[in-house]
């Protein structure tokens, strides 16, 4: 694997790649961009030239196709076509995301504003219009105009870089910013910008669409042609409009050494690449809750992006020095050739040394603004598109379908309808018969809609809602529940039994056993309910109880095929209302597909808003979606609706935590205490808490009850996890370090080694992730097999390896020593520059299974399916694997003696 620092023939061969260009390079690179952005627009009017076209032929076939009755053939082609259409247009707008910054005004920073006036004086234009603040560590300006030097400006500062610069080395990125104002082409640089966003809009738009269209098992050739043809130009358009922009920072860099000196601007540099080292596990969660548990904010994030010590600081510095990114596609040049860029120069520094994060008058208290702010902003971007998610439930569910009832009522109404016109014609001479008439049929209409609306489909009982509670624990027992052979049988039987002697007629018994159903899944019974569904169905194979029942029940055994049965003949049959969207809502978040379970619990808490377990799982489903903000609401308005319910309280303190909300997270914990303080989450809850508020002391004699009640590794890893992510890196270790002194768990290895990469230590980290996969110890009791986290092990690995360009995809065939239950081999994709790198990528994980072994295993090469390529550079690593069944005898010995050889 290509891991640590790179060779000095590396660092030649990018230092090559990435250096100032000369005039004419630079002439003949402005030309190949713009040829590619006119090429790519010219490809678009053409696409929709070409389409709209063989839409309009389309079209004559279907209205040609409907004399012989078969234009629902042509159907079809049409509404491809048409959205196809709309989907091209649509990206053609540019869509900007959320605006996180805050914007500063002179009162908030006076002397920050006469620092930038100074630096746009020293470059030579004017200052900026306005500088806004966001929680990066970085600085940025946005240029409006279409003319060199000419326009709005808007200057952008990270809060985490005026937390580690000096005001000189903040100087330095002041007019390195403002070069870009004096020196880019706005238009041209803007024209460039907006062709490469559209380029990757209408990218992403076509492979969603050929991806849905793949899993309908359908083919959509017309847009897997555009894709291929829209990917070409994005990774061309992406090259230009890089080296492009590289060429800016150069530019750019060299004015800041001049007015600030190259060591100023070096220094600055460094420190930045050293701050986004360490905050690499900083998260956002982590700000929040600094900014509720009081203390300085600012001091914190220095101590935070700083090394803490001497030895770390040096290490840190001589990787910055040469560190490199292989990538064509980054906008900034490697940080290795920025530096040999900047010009040797005995310019003195500009500034003094003092903190930059003191040229805000009150750092805290902005900082607080800003993390408020990015949370207000991005909450309302969250749930903007709610409503349009919500209203997409019914239009999934499948065509409404009229009553018998409705039909008779229609037809009733059209034939009086009729017979009215044919009577007022007849009758027009004779004004009192003809009035007669009318008030009779206007009331045999009115009598008609009355009937079609009340004949409409409405179910005879709705579809249960469990706890939470109830909820949760059926889950806990599904495995146990869906593996037990021969329950069925068993199951319908104790129903029939337990039925009444009397029960006659099949709509009696549909009625009978569809409350028996029902009541089942009120308690989150699946077995019975599912019994009960079978028994239902034979009595009415179209009831709607009994439908719902079977997909509900069969959704949790996992039998996706029973429960596509059930669900289109339900859509075929009724019209979609009622529980079918808490139906669909609860099955598809027993399958765990959290996009269509939002879409339907959406809907169904629009229908039912007083049921608080929609609500809840509402919010779980928001939460894995990466909508926290929006689940943590959801959350809230379930716990409102049934306050004493511990499950609910245990998962809202949970979203809470992970949000930072610390102080809200403990109210709510103190009353999920007095509810269920005895149990084992409640109470590893408490010590996660207290730990994240900074009660130290608390949370260790919570932590020491546990132990002593509840003793064993599961215990001890649970608590090193809660420790871990109040980032109180030594207790956790501490915890991890007793369960491998207790024996091998593969689990704690895993924690150490995250705790290892938080500290920069990869080469700790990944001796830490080998020595889970090893199979040759004999795991304590309740410890997960190795090879169950051999994906968590090979993302490890590759989070730590540097992206290089170039990389080929193979699947090697790796085989067993010995054969582990029923498998005998392994296959793995890796990503790699040549064979022989994957050659020992794929050592390298042999010999973490089997540490100490000499015995080379065999390996089956061939390269992967082009759908498997890398597209763009990425770190080297095993991307993939999957488990193969045992060779019989015959072909063991054939491997064996091919080994051998």
């Amino acid at each position: 694997m290509t891991t640590g620092l790179p060779n000095a023939k590396q660092q030649t061969r990018s230092r090559a790649r990435q250096r100032p260009l000369p005039k004419r390079t630079r002439a003949a690179l402005v030309v190949a961009a713009t040829a590619v952005v006119a090429a790519f627009y010219l490809y678009c009017a053409s696409s929709l030239f070409l389409i709209a076209a063989l839409l309009a032929l389309d079209v004559i076939v279907c209205v040609g196709a409907a004399r012989f009755l078969m234009s629902r053939y042509m159907v079809p082609p049409v509404r491809a076509l048409t959205r196809l259409v709309s989907l091209l247009l649509r990206s053609m707008a540019i869509r900007s995301g959320p605006e996180t910054h805050l914007p500063l005004s002179r009162a908030d920073a006076p002397r920050l504003y006469d620092l930038v006036k100074d630096a746009a004086a020293r470059v030579g234009v004017d200052p900026p219009d306005d500088i806004a603040l966001e929680m990066i560590n970085n600085a940025g300006v946005r240029l409006l105009g279409y003319r060199i030097g000419r326009g709005r400006c808007k200057l952008m500062l990270g809060y985490d870089m005026l937390a580690i610069l000096t005001e000189a080395e903040l100087t330095s990125v002041l007019v390195h910013e403002m070069a870009h104002a004096k020196l880019v082409n706005r238009g041209y640089s803007n024209w460039l910008w907006n062709c490469l966003l559209r380029v990757n809009q209408l990218g992403a738009a076509l492979d969603d669409l050929v991806a849905r269209v793949k899993r309908d098992r359908k083919q959509f050739y017309a847009a897997a042609v555009l894709l291929g043809i829209t990917k070409v130009f994005a990774k061309a358009g992406s090259r230009l409009v890089a080296l492009y922009e590289r060429q800016e920072e150069f530019a750019a860099d060299r004015i800041a050494a001049d007015v600030c000196g190259s060591d100023t601007v070096r220094a600055g540099l460094i420190k930045m690449y050293i701050a986004d080292s360490r905050s690499a596990s900083l998260t956002w969660r982590d700000r929040v809750v600094r900014t509720q548990r009081g203390g300085s904010f600012s001091g914190w994030l220095r101590s935070e992006l700083t090394p803490a010590s001497a030895d770390e600081r040096s290490r840190l510095e001589e990787k910055a020095r040469l560190s490199r990114r292989a990538s064509v596609y980054d906008c900034h040049p490697a940080l290795c050739d920025r530096l040999a860029a900047l010009p040797q120069n005995p310019s003195p520094s500009v500034g003094n040394d003092g903190p930059a994060i003191d040229l805000l008058e009150d750092a805290d208290a902005i900082a607080e603004r800003l993390i408020a702010n990015e949370e207000t902003v991005v909450k309302e971007h969250e749930g903007k598109d709610a409503a349009r998610i919500r209203k997409s439930a019914r239009a999934s569910g499948g065509s409404h379908k009229f009553t018998c009832g409705q039909f008779v009522a229609l037809l009733t109404g059209i034939v009086a309808g009729l017979t009215l016109i044919i009577l007022m014609s007849v009758a027009a001479s004779r004004p009192p018969l003809a009035v007669t008439m009318c008030v009779a049929l206007v009331a045999v209409e009115w009598f008609c809609v009355w009937l079609f609306l009340r004949s409409r489909f409405s179910e005879r009982v709705p579809l249960p809602f469990p706890s939470l509670t109830t909820w949760e624990q059926a889950l806990e027992s599904r495995s146990v529940d869906a593996h037990e052979p021969d329950w069925q049988a068993r199951v319908e039987e104790s129903l029939k039994s337990q039925a009444p002697w009397n029960l006659r007629g099949r709509k009696a018994k549909a009625r009978y056993w569809a409350d028996v159903c029902y009541e089942a899944l009120g308690r989150c019974d699946y077995r019975r309910a599912w019994a009960a569904s079978e028994l239902c169905l034979k009595a009415n194979r179209r009831g709607f109880e009994g439908l719902m029942g079977r997909c509900v029940a069969s959704a949790y055994f996992g039998w996706s095929e029973e429960c596509g049965k059930a669900i289109n003949k339900a859509c075929e049959t009724y019209n979609i209302q009622g529980s079918f969207a808490w139906a669909m809502g609860w099955l598809t978040a027993l399958f765990e597909n959290w996009e269509p379970a939002e879409k339907y619990l959406l809907q169904t808490t629009f229908d039912t808003p007083g049921q608080p377990t929609p609500w809840a799982l509402l919010g779980h489903c928001q939460w894995q979606l990466g909508k926290p903000r929006q689940g943590v609401d959801s959350a809230r308005r379930a716990v409102s609706l049934k306050p004493d319910e511990p499950r609910q309280l245990l998962m809202l303190v949970k979203m809470l935590l992970a949000s930072g909300q610390v102080n809200e997270a403990m109210e709510c914990f103190e009353t999920l205490e007095r509810l269920a303080g005895d149990e084992t989450d409640v109470r590893l809850c408490g010590v996660r808490v207290n730990a994240l508020m900074g009660n130290a002391g608390e949370a260790e004699r919570r932590a020491n009850a546990l132990i002593r009640e509840k003793p064993g590794e599961e215990t001890l890893i649970r608590l090193a996890q809660a420790y871990h992510d109040a980032r109180l890196l030594e207790q956790a270790s501490g915890y991890y370090a007793a369960v491998c002194d207790a024996g091998f768990n593969p689990d704690a290895y895993v924690g150490l080694a995250r705790i290892e990469y938080d500290a920069n230590d990869y080469d700790l980290a990944r001796s830490h992730l080998k020595c889970a996969l090893d199979l040759t110890r004999e795991r304590i009791a309740g410890a997960r097999h190795p090879l169950n986290l051999l994906e968590v092990v090979c993302r490890g690995l590759i989070s730590m390896a540097e992206p290089v360009d170039g990389c080929a995809a193979w699947e090697c065939d790796v085989e067993l020593i010995e054969p582990l239950e029923g498998f005998g081999s392994i296959t793995l994709t890796i990503w790699a520059k040549t064979q022989h790198d994957a050659r020992e990528l794929a050592l390298e994980v042999f010999q973490a299974l089997y540490p100490g072994r000499e015995e080379q295993p065999a390996l089956t090469w061939e390269p992967a399916s082009r759908e498997d390529q890398p597209t763009e550079p990425a770190p080297p690593g095993i991307y993939a694997y999957r488990f193969n069944a045992a060779a019989s005898e015959e072909m063991g010995k054939k491997r064996k003696r091919r080994r051998a050889a």
